[in-house]
């Protein structure tokens, strides 16, 4: 998964673009490789952030796909971000 650098580096990001609450990361599957990165936000939060903007500086920071996702049943299997 993640390093604790880059774990700290993705609370940066997150923070510097207004959140600064609990962060969860999703499980990686067999099928999305390690070239992927999934947040779990609560979906009052992801309708606030600053999508597309915060996408772009966490897909540069990690060199990885990344995916912002609201909680919910289609992401069971999370854990949290630490």
């Amino acid at each position: 998964m993640l390093t604790d650098e880059q774990r700290e580096q993705a609370r940066q990001i997150f923070r510097a673009r207004g959140y600064d609450g609990p962060l969860r990361i999703g499980r990686l599957t067999a099928l999305a490789g390690d070239d992927e990165r999934i947040f779990v936000v609560p979906g009052v939060v992801l309708a606030a952030l600053p999508e597309p903007a915060l996408t772009a500086d966490l897909q540069q920071a990690f060199g990885r796909k990344v995916w912002i996702v609201a909680e919910g049943p289609a992401w069971p299997e999370t854990e949290p971000l630490g």
